[in-house]
């Protein structure tokens, strides 16, 4: 278990690299390694979607928090953005959770699908010019952005940023790297609501899980906050050292990497391999 805690730690340290880095959240990275994890501590393989999702999302909320604690503290929050979009999102979220992510008919392969088109969606918007003149958000804007990203977050366990960055680009011409801080904080507020209904939350495995609060495995999730704070403050000052141009390279590749993998677990789920 020594070892497990080591891998989780710096699996932490890389999502939260990616989240200070990019503004996504880190899920990215859970995402792929939490399934491994929550197996061994007795998640039954054919519930394990709703634990990847809610380990994902509580993993993400620290993300949020790390993030974001020095920029409320020297006045650079950006307090109507994330407070409209997250307020929003939360709502969405939540109701996505509650309706379809907890349904009987949300299967893995349902979820990988959900991942690869939100990826494949990303890509595109990162990849391509965004032509849009710059303005203020209105509350309707943000509303949409909101919606989608909750959603996003529910169904997916990646956080919303998926969502928050690239509308922010093409509905504000914003800068990446504003949007970039934008998202940190709107994945935090929604991230927030859902971990909540998680910890209270019924288990949904017939035989008990040894150290869970609902749908959350405190050890996983406590090894990976410990990476998540040290990586993801490397990520925030490494990322106020780059150009947007060269946050956006990095962007597309770390989503390519991601779509191609999921495509292929599609892929071999669907018996195409």
């Amino acid at each position: 278990m020594e070892l497990d805690a080591i891998y989780l730690i710096l699996a932490g340290i890389v999502g939260g690299f990616v989240a200070g880095l990019l503004g996504i959240g880190g899920g990215l990275i859970y995402i792929l390694v939490l399934p491994i994890f929550l197996t061994k501590y007795g998640v039954c393989s054919d519930k394990l979607v709703p634990y990847i999702i809610a380990n994902s999302i509580i993993t993400v909320l620290m993300v949020s928090l790390s993030a974001n604690v020095k920029r409320v503290i020297n006045g650079t929050f950006q307090w109507k953005e994330v407070g409209y979009i997250g307020f929003f999102g939360a709502c969405s979220s939540v109701l996505c959770m509650q309706f379809i992510v907890q349904s009987q008919w949300y299967s893995k392969l349902y979820f990988n699908i959900v991942v690869s088109l939100l990826m494949l969606f990303m890509l595109i918007r990162m990849v391509k010019e965004f032509k849009t003149e710059k303005k203020e958000g209105g509350v309707v804007q943000l509303m949409i952005v909101g919606i989608l990203a909750g959603a996003a977050s529910a169904l997916s366990g990646l956080g919303g940023g998926v969502i928050v960055v690239p509308m922010m680009l093409y509905l504000f011409a914003m800068d990446v790297k504003k949007a970039k801080t934008i998202s940190l904080g709107v994945i935090g507020v929604m991230a927030l609501s859902l971990t909540v209904k998680n910890l209270l939350w019924g288990d949904l495995c017939t035989e008990p899980i040894d150290y869970s609060i609902g749908y959350i495995i405190a050890p996983v999730t406590a090894m990976l906050a410990i990476g998540v704070v040290i990586g993801t403050q490397i990520g925030v000052k490494v990322s106020e050292k780059m150009n947007s141009k060269h946050l956006k390279m990095l962007f597309a590749l770390m989503l390519l990497i991601v779509i191609v993998k999921k495509f292929y677990e599609i892929a071999t789920e669907l018996q195409w391999l």
